[in-house]
């Protein structure tokens, strides 16, 4: 069996012939522990000119970190460069929105026919739905009597 324990001169010329330099060459071989065939014939990954979307990206107010960013987490190199930044306030309210546990609108209903929303989401908690904890009215079972009252007695 033949084993390949060195990269031979022969090896170097045939690397440098398929575009690899003799360093990349050794490490690849050595260091990173490729066969002596990959290391030599294995095309070196080049970066894509992605130059025209910088500039557009650029043009939309988007830094070319940002656009380095976006395209990490998946983006399309047209949606990366195109899409406006969001301000932080702005991003931190629909972060806060998303989170939210009960929906706005009912929160807004209950606000409207005078309950709280202390009030609404206790009675959440308690089991009742959405509809009934922001539409059905507090009442008191005693209530105070007014200022007025009080002095007519």
């Amino acid at each position: 069996m033949d084993w390949d324990y060195d990269l031979t001169e022969e090896d170097y010329q045939k690397a440098i012939s398929n575009g690899i330099h003799r360093e990349r060459a050794r490490e690849r071989f050595y260091n990173l522990g490729w066969d002596k065939e990959r290391a030599i014939t294995e095309p070196i990954n080049k970066k894509a000119d992605r130059s025209s979307w910088i500039k557009i990206a650029a043009e939309n107010g988007i830094t070319r970190a940002a656009f380095n960013t976006r395209l990490q987490r998946g983006w399309s190199e047209e949606k990366a460069a195109t899409t406006p930044k969001q301000s932080f306030a702005f991003a931190q309210k629909k972060r806060h929105q998303e989170m939210r546990k009960y929906p706005l609108e009912c929160l807004e209903e209950a606000v409207k026919n005078g309950i709280t929303e202390q009030t609404f989401r206790r009675r959440v908690r308690e089991g009742w739905t959405y509809e009934q904890a922001s539409t059905m009215k507090s009442y008191q079972r005693n209530p105070k009597p007014s200022r007025k009252e009080m002095i007519k007695k």
